[in-house]
């Protein structure tokens, strides 16, 4: 079974939302080449080239920016890299896991000493892995946010902009109590 694009050619959405036909491969990029070094992903995590990798496969997630339930921001945060534990931990359905097979790119290059043979590579193994937390946050978006909440109370420049704010809500609140008690 070959892992190979049948064409050499790729239907993605531009940020402009419209359908243009655009190469998978660069014009002096060999097609026949579906093997991908680390420092060769790692160039692809821009919003306008995203690839990740996903148990060893590489795929090129550029097109379903936009249309990520998840969000933007959860790709680009797995961009270039290898974000395998990310992926089972949100548990995707079973049909979001069908959408990953067009955008295939190829294999991530290993050293001779770790090469895998993927001559009898399951192409349903996601299906079979995946869990579907798809009620709720998921567990990756979850360590994000509280990840995020913790790097934002860390803030030394907030905390200062708390305690100022505070000081002045408590002489404004001083103030208006001793306006009041002047009047009467």
């Amino acid at each position: 079974m070959s892992h190979k694009p049948q064409d050499d050619t790729l239907i993605q959405r531009n940020h402009t939302k419209k359908h243009k036909k655009t190469r998978l491969f660069s014009k002096n990029q060999d097609p026949t080449k579906n093997y991908y070094t680390l420092s060769e992903i790692a160039t692809h995590d821009s919003n306008n080239d995203l690839w990740m990798i996903i148990h060893g496969k590489i795929y090129d997630v550029t097109s379903i920016i936009d249309e990520h339930p998840g969000g933007a921001e959860v790709l680009f945060e797995c961009g270039g890299i290898d974000a395998s534990e990310p992926f089972d931990d949100v548990g995707h359905s079973q049909d979001s896991v069908r959408m990953l097979k067009p955008l295939f790119v190829g294999y991530v290059k290993q050293d001779k000493l770790d090469m895998v043979d993927h001559s009898d590579d399951d192409d349903d193994y996601l299906l079979k892995h995946s869990k579907n937390l798809s009620l709720g946050e998921s567990l990756f978006f979850k360590e994000f946010k509280k990840q995020r909440r913790k790097k934002f109370l860390n803030d030394k420049y907030f905390n200062i902009a708390m305690i100022v704010l505070a000081i002045m809500a408590g002489f404004s609140y001083l103030q208006i109590i001793k306006n009041k008690l002047d009047d009467n």
